[in-house]
């Protein structure tokens, strides 16, 4: 997965609401399924998932529908309709990452690129 792809999984997941909830998902993390019916904006496919509730990793796929994240789990790919598809095969998932420790000042150096590919 290129630099660019990785930045945007980080920048999408850190961002969006507590992984795969759903008002009928019991609070567990785990959704009954995504909705073959709608088109989401991005499907994040294959990718090993590690949430961040200290649930094992798995492989899995997660959708993401405006600014939030519509599901996260295994899924039928060839039923889903989505605007980019990203191949995640190979790299793990998870939330994202922000490191709050920098000594780079904006002001004086420019574009702090290790925090806009952060999300901040």
């Amino acid at each position: 997965m290129n630099f660019c792809k990785s930045a945007l999984l980080g920048v999408l997941l850190a961002g969006s609401p507590v992984a795969g909830q759903t008002p009928d998902s019991g609070g567990d993390g785990r959704n009954s399924g995504p909705d073959y019916g709608a088109r989401y904006d991005v499907l994040i496919s294959g990718g090993t998932i590690i949430d961040g509730t200290g649930a094992p990793r798995y492989q899995g796929d997660v959708l993401v529908s405006g600014d939030q994240i519509a599901y996260i789990g295994q899924l039928d790919r060839s039923g889903i309709q989505a605007a980019q598809v990203l191949d995640a095969t190979g790299s793990v998932v998870t939330p994202g990452f922000i490191d709050s420790h920098a000594h780079g000042d904006p002001l004086i150096s420019g574009l702090q690129e290790n925090f806009v590919l952060q999300g901040v």
